[in-house]
């Protein structure tokens, strides 16, 4: 018998403002519109451009290593939109730059049963089983979101321009002058 720790104990998850596809199921409801950009991982950190001219020589020079590769990242296409993930029961940023989640998510805006994403809940299949990962987007019927969950979004306050900035889109001076209708529900 180990009595080193305490029956039950597990170490808990961090907490983090955004979302990572990393289980295999990862469930949420998209809350408002997203941004468009692309990113490049500049020692260590995430810069941000509405369009790939925007990065200097100098970030492009500095830009981190790829580990399979050994090449330098080059800017990635991402979207980035708030959402309700599920499975930490908070309002995150979900940032993606897998573009079989988008062509995913895109496959069902543009489908007349279903149309915009934040009238129904996603879930993205994450599949480990080859040499690479994949993933999948399903959704589940349309229906209108849960008080709870609205509630919660209302009283939050994000500013996703923020992130073209470096800067932290849920901090509150940053967001004191945002239209309050940019970040509610539609």
């Amino acid at each position: 018998m180990n009595d080193f720790l305490p029956e039950g104990t597990s170490i808990p998850a961090g907490q983090s403002n955004y979302m990572k596809l990393s289980e295999p199921e990862n469930k949420f409801r998209v809350l408002g519109s997203a941004i468009t950009g692309f990113e490049l991982w500049v020692k260590g950190k995430p810069v941000r451009n509405k369009s790939k001219d925007q990065f200097t020589p100098e970030q492009l020079e500095n830009a981190d290593m790829n580990k399979f590769t050994g090449k330098k990242k080059v800017p990635q296409y991402f979207w980035a939109f708030p959402v309700y993930n599920y499975q930490t029961k908070n309002i995150e940023i979900l940032e993606l730059t897998q573009v079989t989640v988008m062509r995913g998510i895109d496959d069902y805006l543009k489908d007349e049963d279903y149309g915009d994403p934040k009238k129904y809940d996603l879930n993205v299949i994450r599949d480990e089983a080859t040499d690479r990962v994949e993933y999948r987007v399903k959704a589940k019927p349309p229906k209108a979101i849960s008080k709870e969950i609205e509630d919660l979004y209302s009283t939050m306050s994000i500013n996703l321009k923020a992130l073209y900035k470096g800067e932290d889109p849920f901090k509150k001076e940053l967001n004191e002058n945002v239209d309050p209708d940019s970040v509610k529900l539609d």
